[in-house]
């Protein structure tokens, strides 16, 4: 089975609603000689799919009930279909197999919630910590086991796995080859839905696609393999400082911007008082000198850098002997350093302020102080707006994800040619919901 049980009973949770369908109903159609009605658990899985992917409210649901139901027995037709095939095969999804796995998956939810078991636990024990669990489950979900399996909703999302199960094991090709092509292809339609999702997002939180960027890996689990226009590359020496000197000047950095923020409330709510404090007053003349004190506890290094470039040595080559920033350690990150945009705020100010103020491919920064400690810092490439060339660390993904199309398009197909060879007999109240493809 592929359902988590850590999230199992949000599913069950999402799909009660489906078990609450009137007994009576209308006939809709039979395939196969299967009677299907417009209060069958199936539609109202789909339709309650539907209705949660677009992000319908029941107003906008009302509304568009008909579109809906028409889309809904359209999925449905499918897994009916497949299922009256199935039903004369070894592979028949019965009742009886149902059942069985929503015990299985009952076992495992309890399992899932059970606490304070150990190797020493007697059986009374375990059984009373089964028993916390099973009310734990019914306090927080509503479901004891008995109405779990008798619940309609859950009942046929426990068919519908054990059917796309079936099909996939039994009539999909254990090895699938795919073409460098459909390789691409793939990539291709990632792609555009990297933008898609960049687009929506940006437009949704009122960001720009650069701030979305920033942070896609955070929604993807990923970098996108999208790249909005206006990048450049970055890569930097970055040589550490000494902590003591570090602190002092972070300190007073700190400080005085507290001191100014202060003053300029006074200011604000017009008072002519003196502010209070008991803390030293820091100037900029302070900060500045705590500065100068981190440049020139590294400035033999400084020296030295400059000295090797000058006689020709590779930047990206005095990175690996000075540098200490980890995410410059691989070739790769060297050769096209970090992405970077005027728009960019996920990156130290001081080093995002240096970074732009490079002029042209082939510049290097005199030495910055920032965050982490003093960058030096070389305009690497600009990076091309648009589909970003497919990595060789995504190929795995992607070819994997191409055979999963391919495995997606043999069974509709397969569905495909059963519907066509299958019974399917309309009746007048199944009309308003028949889809346009059906005939």
């Amino acid at each position: 089975m592929k359902k988590i049980l850590a999230v199992l009973l949000a599913l069950i949770l999402a799909l009660t609603a489906v078990s609450a369908l009137a007994e009576d109903g209308n006939l809709l159609l039979t395939v196969n000689g299967m009677e299907i009605w417009d209060t069958d658990p199936a539609i109202a899985y789909w339709k309650s799919d539907l209705i949660e992917y677009y992000g319908m409210d029941e107003a906008t649901a009302a509304q568009y009930e008909r579109e809906l139901n028409i889309l809904a027995l359209a999925y449905a037709l499918d897994y009916y279909v497949a299922e009256t095939e199935l039903a004369t095969t070894e592979y028949a999804v019965t009742e009886e197999k149902v059942l069985e796995a929503m015990t299985l998956i009952w076992d495992g939810a309890v399992e899932s919630y059970t606490t304070g078991i150990t190797e020493s636990s007697t059986e009374e024990e375990i059984a009373a910590a089964k028993k916390e669990a099973e009310e734990y489950i019914l306090s927080n979900f509503g479901f004891t086991k008995e109405t779990f399996m008798n619940n309609a909703g859950e009942k046929y999302a426990t068919k519908l796995e054990l059917l796309n199960d079936c099909l996939y094991t039994n009539y999909v090709p254990e090895t699938i080859e795919v073409t460098e092509e459909e390789i691409q292809e793939y990539y291709r339609n990632v792609v555009a839905s990297d933008q898609q999702a960049i687009e929506y997002y940006a437009g949704m939180y009122g960001m720009t696609p650069v701030d979305v960027y920033q942070v896609y890996y955070y929604l993807a689990g990923r970098e996108s393999y999208y790249m909005p226009e206006g990048f450049r590359g970055i890569n930097h020496i970055l040589l550490p400082v000494d902590d003591e000197l570090k602190s002092a000047y972070t300190d007073l950095k700190s400080k005085l911007a507290s001191q100014q923020a202060a003053a300029e409330t006074t200011e604000t709510a017009e008072t002519t008082d003196a502010i209070e404090t008991t803390e030293e007053i820091v100037t900029q003349e302070m900060v500045d000198a705590a500065a100068k004190a981190i440049l020139d506890s590294v400035a033999d290094k400084i020296a030295e850098i400059k000295e090797k470039l000058a006689g020709g040595a590779s930047f990206e080559d005095l990175i690996v002997e000075y540098g200490t920033d980890p995410g410059m350690q691989d070739e790769t990150s060297r050769a096209e350093g970090y992405p970077i945009h005027a728009n960019s705020s996920n990156y130290d100010p001081a080093f995002h302020e240096a970074a732009m103020a490079l002029e042209k491919i082939g510049d290097i920064s005199e030495p910055v102080l920032g965050s982490y400690g003093v960058h030096i810092l070389k305009y690497v490439r600009d990076i091309p707006g648009g589909a970003i060339t497919m990595p060789e660390s995504a190929r795995a993904e992607m070819t994997a994800g191409a055979q999963n199309t391919k495995a997606n398009q043999i069974l509709a197909e397969l569905i495909a040619a059963w519907s066509a060879e299958s019974d399917i007999v309309w009746t007048e109240a199944g009309e308003a919901w028949k889809p346009q493809t059906a005939e």
